[in-house]
Protein backbone atom coordinates (compact mmCIF):
# COMPACT_ATOMS: atom_id res chain seq x y z
CA UNK A 1 0.00 0.00 0.00
CA UNK A 2 1.06 3.60 -0.67
CA UNK A 3 1.76 6.11 2.23
CA UNK A 4 0.95 9.54 1.74
CA UNK A 5 -0.69 11.10 -1.23
CA UNK A 6 1.78 11.54 -4.44
CA UNK A 7 2.72 14.88 -4.53
CA UNK A 8 4.43 16.86 -8.31
CA UNK A 9 4.29 19.41 -10.43
CA UNK A 10 4.21 19.87 -14.11
CA UNK A 11 7.74 21.00 -15.31
CA UNK A 12 7.01 20.70 -19.55
CA UNK A 13 3.71 19.30 -21.64
CA UNK A 14 4.65 15.37 -21.10
CA UNK A 15 6.91 15.68 -17.84
CA UNK A 16 5.97 15.88 -14.15
CA UNK A 17 8.68 15.67 -11.33
CA UNK A 18 7.92 14.80 -7.30
CA UNK A 19 7.54 17.36 -4.92
CA UNK A 20 7.75 14.22 -1.83
CA UNK A 21 8.61 11.33 -1.66
CA UNK A 22 5.94 8.59 -3.06
CA UNK A 23 6.61 5.15 -0.73
CA UNK A 24 5.05 2.21 -1.17
CA UNK A 25 5.39 -1.20 1.16
CA UNK A 26 4.29 -4.42 1.04
CA UNK A 27 5.16 -7.92 2.07
CA UNK A 28 8.57 -7.48 0.46
CA UNK A 29 9.51 -4.52 1.46
CA UNK A 30 9.57 -1.01 0.95
CA UNK A 31 10.50 1.18 -2.22
CA UNK A 32 11.10 4.93 -1.42
CA UNK A 33 10.71 7.12 -4.95
CA UNK A 34 12.86 10.10 -3.66
CA UNK A 35 11.58 13.89 -4.86
CA UNK A 36 12.24 14.87 -7.96
CA UNK A 37 11.87 12.05 -9.89
CA UNK A 38 10.84 13.02 -13.52
CA UNK A 39 7.48 10.45 -14.68
CA UNK A 40 5.21 10.95 -17.61
CA UNK A 41 2.43 9.40 -16.08
CA UNK A 42 0.38 6.86 -17.94
CA UNK A 43 1.43 5.49 -21.08
CA UNK A 44 -2.11 6.07 -22.09
CA UNK A 45 -3.27 6.62 -25.70
CA UNK A 46 -4.80 9.80 -26.53
CA UNK A 47 -7.64 7.84 -28.46
CA UNK A 48 -8.25 5.80 -25.22
CA UNK A 49 -8.07 8.76 -22.79
CA UNK A 50 -12.15 8.66 -22.83
CA UNK A 51 -12.47 5.59 -22.13
CA UNK A 52 -9.58 5.08 -19.81
CA UNK A 53 -8.51 8.55 -18.85
CA UNK A 54 -5.29 10.25 -19.24
CA UNK A 55 -1.89 10.11 -17.75
CA UNK A 56 -2.63 11.65 -14.54
CA UNK A 57 -6.33 11.69 -14.29
CA UNK A 58 -6.72 8.60 -12.67
CA UNK A 59 -6.86 6.61 -9.60
CA UNK A 60 -3.30 5.18 -11.24
CA UNK A 61 -1.52 8.10 -11.13
CA UNK A 62 0.63 6.58 -8.13
CA UNK A 63 1.20 2.92 -9.63
CA UNK A 64 2.29 4.86 -12.47
CA UNK A 65 4.51 6.78 -10.91
CA UNK A 66 6.09 3.82 -8.88
CA UNK A 67 6.48 2.00 -12.31
CA UNK A 68 7.91 4.53 -13.75
CA UNK A 69 10.72 4.65 -11.08
CA UNK A 70 11.48 0.45 -11.37
CA UNK A 71 11.49 0.49 -15.05
CA UNK A 72 13.99 3.85 -15.10
CA UNK A 73 16.49 2.31 -12.43
CA UNK A 74 15.89 -1.27 -13.56
CA UNK A 75 15.90 -2.38 -9.74
CA UNK A 76 13.40 -5.20 -10.22
CA UNK A 77 12.88 -7.03 -13.54
CA UNK A 78 10.19 -5.93 -15.76
CA UNK A 79 8.06 -8.42 -14.84
CA UNK A 80 8.43 -7.70 -11.11
CA UNK A 81 7.72 -4.26 -12.48
CA UNK A 82 4.24 -4.64 -13.70
CA UNK A 83 3.12 -7.18 -11.37
CA UNK A 84 3.65 -4.34 -8.76
CA UNK A 85 2.05 -1.75 -11.04
CA UNK A 86 -0.75 -4.03 -11.31
CA UNK A 87 -1.20 -4.98 -7.43
CA UNK A 88 -0.71 -0.53 -6.91
CA UNK A 89 -3.23 -0.02 -8.67
CA UNK A 90 -5.49 -2.63 -7.42
CA UNK A 91 -4.59 -1.05 -3.60
CA UNK A 92 -5.26 2.45 -5.11
CA UNK A 93 -9.07 1.50 -6.07
CA UNK A 94 -9.02 0.80 -9.20
CA UNK A 95 -11.12 -1.40 -10.92
CA UNK A 96 -10.05 -4.92 -11.37
CA UNK A 97 -10.80 -4.88 -15.13
CA UNK A 98 -9.14 -1.65 -15.38
CA UNK A 99 -6.06 -3.08 -13.22
CA UNK A 100 -5.90 -5.81 -15.69
CA UNK A 101 -6.25 -4.21 -19.15
CA UNK A 102 -3.40 -1.76 -18.47
CA UNK A 103 -1.17 -4.32 -16.68
CA UNK A 104 -2.18 -6.16 -19.84
CA UNK A 105 -1.16 -2.98 -22.19
CA UNK A 106 2.40 -2.50 -19.97
CA UNK A 107 3.02 -6.45 -20.66
CA UNK A 108 2.79 -5.97 -24.38
CA UNK A 109 4.59 -2.43 -24.95
CA UNK A 110 6.81 -1.84 -22.04
CA UNK A 111 9.62 -3.70 -23.47
CA UNK A 112 9.47 -0.77 -26.17
CA UNK A 113 10.57 1.37 -22.96
CA UNK A 114 12.88 -1.12 -21.44
CA UNK A 115 14.93 -2.11 -24.21
CA UNK A 116 15.94 1.69 -24.56
CA UNK A 117 18.13 2.26 -20.98
CA UNK A 118 21.58 2.31 -21.09
CA UNK A 119 23.92 2.25 -18.59
CA UNK A 120 24.23 5.79 -18.15
CA UNK A 121 20.23 6.06 -18.38
CA UNK A 122 19.64 3.30 -15.46
CA UNK A 123 22.46 5.13 -13.32
CA UNK A 124 20.59 8.22 -12.95
CA UNK A 125 17.28 5.99 -12.34
CA UNK A 126 18.84 4.38 -9.64
CA UNK A 127 19.77 7.67 -7.88
CA UNK A 128 15.56 8.16 -7.25
CA UNK A 129 14.69 4.84 -6.05
CA UNK A 130 15.47 2.40 -2.80
CA UNK A 131 14.33 -0.45 -2.15
CA UNK A 132 14.29 -2.66 1.64
CA UNK A 133 13.37 -6.32 1.71
CA UNK A 134 12.28 -7.69 5.15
Amino acid sequence: MFYGEIEYRKINAKNHALTAPLVWRDDVGLIRVKKGFTFDGASIPRALWSLVGSPFTGDYTRAACLHDALYASELLSRHAADLLFFQAMLSDGVRYSKAAVMYCAVRVGGWFVWRKHTPKSIKEGCKYVEITTR
